[in-house]
């Protein structure tokens, strides 16, 4: 029985810095307003488009790109991935693979749960040929080590069973009940942006189960450093300060606020979103000739809050030039 660690890999090509991928997107919104006349070749545009439609919710024109990840995981954990619907899937078939063939080392694979990490990688080793019985036993034995010993004999008494069904006549596709829920599986994920988003913001939450963040974390990571604006909020502040990689080392995570900072931000984005609404009051009532009332209607405020935001001096630095010229 041969015992890896979770991991995954990225197959979609990523440009320097994101920038082609961020193109992609810019001209698919750019139809929407007829504005392809902005866009300028060296991306910047595209930078300060599309962080100014993830910062607005309009999140629809990501899904114009697409990412392609093969985790390798335990069967467990691809389950929780295709609940994810919007996405499409490539999984290992248990139905189809037959173990004791050549091509797997006549062996199954499983994946050492993360919850033993803390057992250092020579007394799994000692522990594990022990359980086989080429050494002596321990003198003491820890519960982390008990527990540690219970998954490997359980996994390979199911390995165990599984060849002794083949070698009774049984198909593939009914020895595999006997197969456990760490059997190693390949699983390629295929999801427009905006999905992946949505799948980081649930599996690196920190409720969400650690086999899952122990593979979601670092991707998360990886491509907030290849495509920033993308995700760079899907792993926000507030979490936990060291997460560890699929290899158990150590890597650095966001630092969590203090309250007094949270309730600063909070501030300052209240303090934003009432800026914008006076400047759109001016708009509507200076640029485009609404009365208080039409803007009060429009804005879906009272005129007493219309005609009060008239009487403000508008300040539209705080638009993004994109916000207000798409």
């Amino acid at each position: 029985m041969k015992i890896v660690k979770a991991s995954y890999e990225i197959l979609t090509p990523i440009s320097e810095g994101g920038i082609e991928e961020l193109q992609r997107i810019e001209r698919a919104a750019r139809t929407c307003y007829k504005s392809e006349d902005k866009i300028t070749p060296d991306g910047t545009s595209a930078e300060k488009l599309v962080k100014s439609l993830i910062k607005r919710g309009h999140e629809a024109m990501l899904e114009h790109s697409q990412l392609s990840v093969k985790f390798i995981c335990d069967r467990g954990v691809s389950h929780e991935l295709v609940r994810h619907r919007l996405a499409s899937y490539a999984q290992e078939s248990t139905r189809w693979c037959n173990y004791s063939q050549e091509k797997f080392g006549d062996e199954i694979t499983v994946i050492e749960p993360c919850f033993y990490d803390t057992i250092p990688k020579e007394t799994k080793e000692s522990l594990i040929q022990f359980l086989d019985g080429k050494i002596t036993p321990f003198s003491e034995i820890s519960e982390d080590m008990k527990r540690y010993a219970r998954w490997y004999d359980a996994c390979r008494t199911a390995e165990n069973e599984y060849f002794r069904m083949l070698e009774f006549g049984a198909a593939t596709e009914e020895a595999r009940n006997i197969l456990p829920n760490s059997l190693k599986t390949e699983i390629v994920m295929t999801a427009n942006y905006r999905e992946w988003r949505k799948v980081f913001q649930l599996r690196c939450a920190p409720d969400a189960h650690p086999q899952m963040r122990e593979i979601m974390v670092p991707l998360c990571l990886e491509l907030q450093e290849k495509l920033p604006i993308i995700f760079d909020d899907c792993y926000p502040l507030g979490q936990e300060i060291v997460e560890r990689s699929t290899d158990g080392t150590p890597i650095s995570g966001r630092y969590p606020m203090t309250e007094s900072e949270r309730r600063a931000a909070k501030a300052e984005e209240e303090d934003l979103r009432h800026k914008k609404q006076v400047c759109l009051a001016h708009i509507l009532a200076n640029d485009l000739g609404y009365t208080a009332d039409a803007v009060s209607k429009k804005m879906h405020v009272p005129e007493s809050t219309v005609r009060y935001w008239l009487k403000e001096k508008a300040d539209f630095s705080v638009w993004e030039e994109d916000e207000l010229n798409v």
